[in-house]
């Protein structure tokens, strides 16, 4: 994953996690400092983990177990780097304040349409 593919699924996942932050943050033209610090971040620490794991793989006598490894590592590095990105993001609240806002699965979305077309037909 590239530098900007990488910054597009952070800002998609901001804009999704917190919907009003990510609108005030645009406004006040923070937004994208705040996603280019984040990606950086990202990035240099999927390169740091990626450039350990190949360091580990010298006595890998086989080439294509050794790229195959390696890709395995960077692949790793990328999720952990995303997740701790999206850790760092704000998430948005809901009325109570004190509980965060839960995105809706596909299932409850889904259910919740069921259920209107079933109320609708009484």
């Amino acid at each position: 994953m590239n530098h900007r593919q990488f910054r597009n699924i952070l800002d998609l996942a901001f804009k999704d996690r917190a919907p009003a932050e990510y609108k005030r943050m645009k406004r006040q033209q923070q937004l994208a400092a705040y996603l280019d610090s984040l990606t950086g971040e990202a990035m240099q620490s999927i390169g740091t983990a990626t450039e350990k794991a190949i360091a580990g793989l010298i006595g890998v006598n086989d080439s294509m177990k050794r790229v195959q490894m390696a890709e395995m590592a960077r692949k790793t590095a990328e999720e952990v780097a995303l997740s701790q990105a999206l850790e760092a993001m704000p998430l948005e609240t809901t009325e109570d304040e004190n509980e965060p806002a839960e995105p809706m699965s596909l299932w409850e979305q889904s259910n919740d349409e069921r259920n209107l077309s079933i109320n609708r037909s009484r």
